[in-house]
């Protein structure tokens, strides 16, 4: 019967405990800061932003909301609320997430002051990193210090210093584990819980050997509340508890009555939880489904959230045992990079076959066990084959599993009787262990240095920042709704409801917008990011796959990057009539450059695009239009435009929005009776798109016959929603027959309505 092999036989330590702890507490805090400040690049993956927006809404007062709007959502909750006059998409619950991580980031937004959007907004020419992503971090790095320190003492208490002093150098040296300490998933939370659970759980059991019967009811309970915690920060977390139960069923005697009583205990702990989180989109009766459907699907969960009605999914079987054969696979294939890619995890399925003469350790070992199958088997039906994701479980057992794995290495080489060089032959283990462990740590640190520089170096593809916080906020509206391909970073970075963009026009047409409508969201446009057309494998055959329908407006930013000199719109090639038999499919329909939304801005070139009606000048209809020069060159160097609510296009090109105005002694007016009133002359005011973010105003007097003349041709270079710059070429308005003046100045939107614009003046 094997002892615990570094209690037994291994040699005292030669320096200071407590100095070592501070040694280790330095180091692994400094790479945490490191890390954190210095090679940083702000948040990566979907999930963390999309707590991020729901923690800022949280801190803001606006309950347990989101901006992140997901089409199965929206429209379930449109047919339970829908009829009803509180209904509000622009307030709707979230019913995805785990509640715990997302508080805490609440917490730490208001401590911080970033809960206050408008104020801490990113600057012009300033970093390309948000500043609130690395609030968001820094509470994952918390945690993730935090759970060095419970790993400490949980390994202590089951081996020794060598032991646990060895596993929190592996873990705060292992790439894997740092990039979810930066990260703002909720694992680093989750490890927090499980090692909690289990050191109640250890303790728990050496009660239970003492025949302290009490005792072990109280560390029981202990435990079976951080589990109910680690569910709280991450549903996932329900498959580990699942193992838990089974562990504690099997454990205790008599058999069944432990796993009751922490069924009990989970039950009280999440019932309210789940309840109210899922009242606003379907109930738990709808997440189960939606669960099913993801289990037994043909589709990914993410693809079943984008669809309008899960009858359009495919539900078969067959696919089921697919999928948990394919993805038990993948995850055995991806294990040892999931636990951290440290050397000695795989060791502990080894430790199983080996018998501790510690009660508590042996019990802890096939607890760790018991919860890492069924989290394995939760992982396969789900598809969670990626080894940094939300849903990834893996990395809560590196810490066990490194323990484990180094207690038996020191175990092998206690068995070979090395006597006096036991100790050196121990201390270079370990040097050789860390060295292999944080190899991919270290490779990786000088292309991170590199890439740290002044202004940062932002995740891109597929995020940056700036385009979203700074330019696509300054062009949209707060209480309207963006369809884009990228709604977890809209929703954080620019503050704006986002709409997931779903496979099938049908669906957006017929359901999707309709109950976004009846929520009080109208759709103000389409953004497209690298997410669809650079980061998807396989091509167009890749983005079609998982766009559908979208597909040309997903891919038309990486063909105009292979062909810049030909600004085609790609949707234009599907742009039919119904008479050509154009159908519910019809992309052109929705933006083209004879669509709804017809304008193109570049917030990054052709890599971020936004679809917009009124392209640079947003929503020009029904707004009235001040232009002020800077150099008095007439009398008439201030111009007034109030412009009509539905603007009429030009025949000859759609592009052209024509109104009659009349030039007046001090303005311009748009309303017949002024023309008469203040000996007015007929006008007409064409406002044509150029593609980017900018606008041509051309003002020209209209003769009898129809013809006109040029007086004034604005170009203007758009910036916000309500103020921006032009240069004018304008002819003096007494004599026709002038020299062109050009001039600078520029020009503020208003939304007086246009029967209310007084004439003249300043």
């Amino acid at each position: 019967m094997a002892q615990n092999p570094t209690k037994q036989s291994a040699s005292p330590l030669n320096i200071n405990v407590s100095a070592l702890r501070i040694i280790l507490a330095i180091l692994i805090g400094g790479i945490c800061l490191f890390n954190l400040f210095i090679t940083y690049r702000g948040l990566e993956q979907p999930e963390a932003m999309d707590q991020a927006q729901i923690a800022r809404n949280v801190a803001q007062g606006r309950g347990f909301t989101s901006q992140f709007l997901r089409p199965l959502d929206v429209v379930t909750a449109d047919k339970r609320h829908g009829r009803k006059a509180e209904f509000n998409l622009g307030a709707m619950t979230d019913s995805n997430n785990a509640p715990l991580n997302v508080y805490a980031l609440a917490a730490a937004l208001k401590m911080t002051g970033y809960d206050r959007f408008d104020e801490v907004r990113m600057k012009e020419g300033g970093s390309a990193i948000y500043g609130a992503d690395r609030v968001v971090s820094a509470v994952s790095t918390v945690f993730f210090i935090l759970s060095l320190v419970l790993a400490y003492i949980l390994t202590r208490r089951l081996f020794d210093d060598v032991v646990a002093c060895t596993t929190v150098v592996l873990m705060g040296l292992s790439e894997r584990l740092l990039a979810y300490a930066v990260s703002g998933l909720p694992q680093p939370l989750m490890m927090c819980c499980f090692l909690g659970a289990m050191l109640c759980l250890h303790s728990a059991i050496v009660a239970e050997g003492e025949r302290r019967t009490r005792a072990v009811l109280l560390y029981a309970a202990g435990a079976f509340v951080c589990t109910s915690l680690l569910c709280l920060a991450g549903w996932m977390g329900l498959w580990t508890a699942f193992g838990l139960l089974v562990f504690c069923g099997l454990y205790f005697r008599p058999f069944g009555r432990m796993a009751i009583f922490g069924a009990v205990v989970l039950a009280a702990v999440l019932y309210l939880p789940l309840t109210n989180l899922t009242a606003s989109a379907g109930g738990i009766t709808q997440k189960f489904f939606t669960s099913l459907y993801g289990c037994f699907g043909q589709q990914d969960a993410a693809d079943i959230m984008r669809t309008t009605d899960l009858g359009n999914t495919p539900f078969n079987n067959a696919v089921f045992f697919l999928r948990l054969l394919g993805y038990s696979f993948v995850g055995l294939d991806s294990l040892y990079a999931s636990l951290g890619s440290i050397f000695v995890t795989p060791f502990f399925f080894l430790a199983l076959f080996n018998r501790y003469r510690s009660k508590s350790t042996q019990g802890i070992k096939w607890a760790t066990f018991a919860a890492w199958l069924t989290s394995c088997v939760g992982m396969a039906l789900f598809g969670t084959a990626a080894s940094v994701g939300a849903a990834q479980l893996m990395v809560l057992f590196t810490p066990l599993f490194t323990a484990f794995g180094l207690a038996l290495m020191f175990n092998f080489l206690a068995r070979l009787d090395l006597g006096e060089s036991y100790r050196m032959i121990r201390g270079l283990a370990i040097f050789f262990v860390v060295l292999i462990s944080s190899g991919m740590y270290l490779f990786k640190l000088p292309n991170n240095l590199h890439r740290a520089n002044m202004n940062g170096a932002p995740m891109y593809p597929p995020y940056y920042p700036p385009a979203l916080n700074l330019s696509l906020e300054k062009i949209t509206y707060t209480n309207r709704a963006i369809l884009t391909d990228q709604p977890w970073a809209v929703a954080w970075y620019a503050n704006r409801p986002a709409v997931w963009l779903p496979k099938l026009m049908r669906e957006w047409k017929d359901d999707l917008e309709p109950a976004l409508k009846r929520g009080g969201l109208e759709t103000q446009g389409v953004l497209i990011t690298p997410t669809s057309h650079s980061m998807l494998p396989g091509g167009l055959r890749g983005i079609s796959s998982q766009y559908g329908d979208f597909m040309p407006l997903a891919a038309e930013g990486k063909l105009l990057q292979y062909a810049p000199n030909h600004n085609l719109l790609f949707a234009d090639l599907f742009n039919k009539t119904a008479a050509d038999g154009a159908g519910a499919d019809n992309i052109a329909a929705l933006a083209s450059s004879t669509g709804r939304f017809d304008g193109r801005n570049y917030l990054m070139g052709a890599d971020i695009m936004y679809y917009t009606a009124c392209s640079s000048l947003i929503d020009l209809a029904g707004r009235t239009l001040k232009l002020t020069g800077a150099d008095k060159i007439t009398d008439h160097s201030e111009y007034l435009f109030a412009i009509p609510e539905n603007p009429v296009r030009s025949p000859e090109n759609s592009h052209v929005l024509q109104m009659d105005v009349a030039h007046t002694q001090k303005g311009y007016s748009n309303l017949p009776k002024d023309i008469a009133e203040n000996g007015g002359v007929p006008c007409s005011l064409s406002y044509e798109k150029t593609g980017k973010a900018t606008a041509d105003l051309i003002l020209s007097r209209r003769a009898a016959d129809g013809s006109g003349e040029v007086i004034g041709e604005f170009h203007l270079v758009y910036t916000s929603p309500f103020s921006g710059r032009f240069v004018a070429v304008s002819k003096d308005i007494e004599d026709m027959s002038a020299a062109p003046v050009r001039f600078e100045g520029s020009f503020g939107l208003t939304r007086r309505p246009a029967e209310n614009v007084p004439i003249g003046g300043k």
